[in-house]
């Protein structure tokens, strides 16, 4: 197992002490074992509602993400596997839409700045973003001869 908190270990052996019986014995002796030594590391009382939903419960989202783990390799059926799988593709496929929006290179920016750069100076572009699909850069021709210089004088030396 990987280093696991006793406090997340806590977590999820009270979300697998409220499990059926049935469920609980496809658990391998030797995890609950594993998490119940960790667990034993702290003091820290943790309480777990069983009338409401995992997702829910007021526990680390670090505990939620094993106990989902443990669930899908040892309590599910293929059924709920396959459900399992779909929420963590739709939760993947969310996150990359989201990672998307938010590093997008061609968000609206405009500078007209001049920055210098190791004794060099390089104009900073302007991209306007029109559309998803159409997106326009204006680039001044003369920073190519300038870089394209710069380069040259690099190699014939």
């Amino acid at each position: 197992m990987e280093e696991i908190s006793p406090i997340i270990a806590k977590e999820v052996l009270a979300m697998i002490n409220n499990t059926s019986i049935s469920l609980l014995d496809r658990i391998p002796y030797e995890t609950l074992i594993n998490l119940g030594n960790i667990a034993s590391q702290t003091d820290e009382k943790v309480s777990i509602n069983i009338g409401i939903p995992v997702e829910e419960q007021n526990i680390s989202d670090d505990a939620k993400v094993l106990y989902a783990y443990i669930f899908k390799e040892y309590m599910a059926n293929d059924e709920d596997k396959s459900k399992l799988e779909q929420m963590i593709q739709k939760a993947a496929n969310e996150q990359m839409e989201e990672d998307k929006e938010k590093f997008n290179p061609f968000k609206e920016f405009k500078t007209e700045d001049v920055k210098q750069n190791s004794g060099m100076k390089v104009e900073v572009l302007e991209i306007e973003e029109e559309s998803s699909e159409n997106t326009s850069m204006t680039v001044h021709e003369n920073i190519f001869r300038k870089l394209l210089g710069k380069i040259k004088m690099m190699f014939a030396k």
